[in-house]
């Protein structure tokens, strides 16, 4: 709920200014920009973490300006300015790494390894997501865990290596689900269903010759919608209607693929 957030961001920015308490207005700064975020009205997010980060290295708070730089490599990486995304969170980085800061070095790394993906990097977006990996289990950590098995499992489905893609789009559904965590949960069924949509469309290219006779296409496609329809499920339970653009798209295919036109 962002605007409920813009609401009491600025009412902390408002009593912050009113006593002078710089870390506050800094603070409230960077919640709020992270509303607008949310929101995707990127030029207002950065108007008040420029102004967050601009306040929090007057007054040297280090563990505030790394978490800033953080958030603005977000809002760049929203406007697909992927060049500046990555400078910020590099610097990111570099600071939490010199506060030994190892939850929020392992958060930037995550973040960078997204960067890269987006950009279609993704050896470089894979190399970032093990180290990110490695930290948070290090940390023990699970949710970091999750998300980035999720992000490895789709960085391979995008290398077209699939059979990678499922162990690890696997591995991240086991965590979410004992996590409890129902978005990332959905959103790794509907990835496991994607890959298994890819191999049939790579079989049906190749003649309909899988390399392995477990992802023949009248294995695989059964799959693929029983995993895709179990996302959908998912996803309008919690109403994420762009997931579920992206999920009707992906069955859409599927029937292609079949023959059910």
């Amino acid at each position: 709920n962002p605007d409920a957030g813009i609401y009491f961001g600025n009412k902390a920015l408002i009593l912050s200014k009113k006593i002078n308490w710089k870390r506050g207005v800094a603070s409230a700064g960077n919640k709020t920009g992270l509303n607008y975020w949310a929101k995707s009205n990127y030029p207002k997010a950065l108007e008040y973490q420029m102004a967050a980060l601009k306040l929090s290295e007057e007054i040297n708070d280090k563990k505030s300006v790394a978490v800033i730089l953080g958030n603005i490599g977000l809002v760049y990486e929203g406007q697909a300015d992927y060049k500046k995304a990555l400078v910020y969170h590099f610097d990111a980085l570099k600071l939490n790494e010199e506060l030994n800061e190892k939850s929020a070095v392992a958060r930037n790394l995550g973040n960078i390894g997204n960067a890269y993906d987006a950009q279609g990097d993704y050896n470089k977006s894979l190399e970032y997501y093990f180290k990110a990996l490695k930290m948070y289990e290090i940390l023990g950590e699970e949710i970091g865990q999750a998300r980035n098995l999720g992000n490895i499992g789709f960085a391979y489905q995008e290398k077209k290596e699939y059979a990678k893609a499922i162990v690890y789009h696997n591995k991240a559904l086991s965590m979410n689900r004992a996590l409890g965590n129902r978005i990332l949960e959905g959103m790794n069924i509907g990835n496991i269903g994607a890959t298994y949509m890819s191999i049939a469309q790579q079989n049906n290219l190749s003649g309909g010759k899988p390399s392995v006779d477990s992802l023949r296409n009248e294995i695989i496609i059964p799959k693929a919608e029983q995993h895709l329809k179990a996302s959908i499920a998912i996803f309008t339970e919690i109403n994420d209607k762009q997931s579920l653009h992206e999920l009707y798209l992906y069955l859409s295919q599927l029937e292609e693929i079949s023959g059910r036109y």
